[in-house]
């Protein structure tokens, strides 16, 4: 997956974290990077991960590490 955050808190770093819903709705999250912003609060990155037996949705959640009650979130994703 690609992932951007454009404006947010400048030079900071976020654990990416990978949720993949499977049957029954259980959570399956997974660090799968980190992310850091520039100056500017922008930052990309690249991650990889295998797709869990039975996940049929995907988010994806963006913690601060210096403060997690600081975070984004994507959309739930159906595939």
């Amino acid at each position: 997956m690609t992932v951007a955050l454009k404006g947010g808190p400048a030079n900071t770093t976020y654990n990416i974290r990978l949720i993949q819903l499977v049957a029954g709705d259980a959570d399956c999250p997974v660090v799968a990077g980190t992310l850091t912003t520039d100056a500017d609060g922008n930052g990309n990155a690249n991650v990889h991960e295998a797709v869990l037996p039975g996940a049929s949705r995907v988010w994806v959640d963006l913690n601060n590490q210096a403060n997690f009650a600081e975070f984004f979130d994507t959309p739930v994703v159906a595939f």
